[in-house]
This record gives structure tokens, sequence and C-alpha cells, in this order.
């Protein structure tokens, strides 16, 4: 997708790899900034409520698809 590639060469700048060859160090600093966001989101809730859970959870050929297609993802970006 053409976000992911904006991601890639985003990443390959911050993880001092060669342009358009992303390697450990890309997959390294797109784990670190992604999981500082996510933490620094959940620490910083306020005074929000937690959202509701559905009624009925997501089929598990999606949740199979969705995890799979972000692994794929993270394993691109690793070789």
């Amino acid at each position: 997708t053409p976000v992911m590639l904006v991601v890639f060469n985003v990443f390959t700048i911050l993880g001092v790899d060669s342009f358009g060859m992303p390697g450990p160090r890309t997959v390294l600093a797109a784990c670190v900034v992604f999981g500082a966001v996510s933490i620094f989101r959940l620490a910083n809730r306020g005074g929000h409520q937690a959202p509701q859970r559905p009624a009925m959870a997501e089929p598990l050929v999606v949740r199979l698809g969705l995890a799979g297609y972000f692994l794929t993802l993270v394993l691109t970006m690793a070789c």
C-alpha cells in the first residue's frame, strides 16, 4: 500500500539503513516508535471511558487474516 511505502522510507531513515533497503534497524525503529505512541496513548487516557466491547467478536478468519497481513508487513520490513 502507498502508506506502507511511506512508513518504509521514514523508518529506513530513522533506522540509518541504506535507502530502499530496510533492515533490522528499520524494524527496531518502527517497533520503538509505534510502541512508544501506543504506551503514551494508553497512559494518557484521561477521563475518557473505555470503549464498549462489541456483542460479538470478529470471525476467526478475519482475525487470522489481519494477523497474517501485519506479520507479512513486519517480515517484509525485516528482509
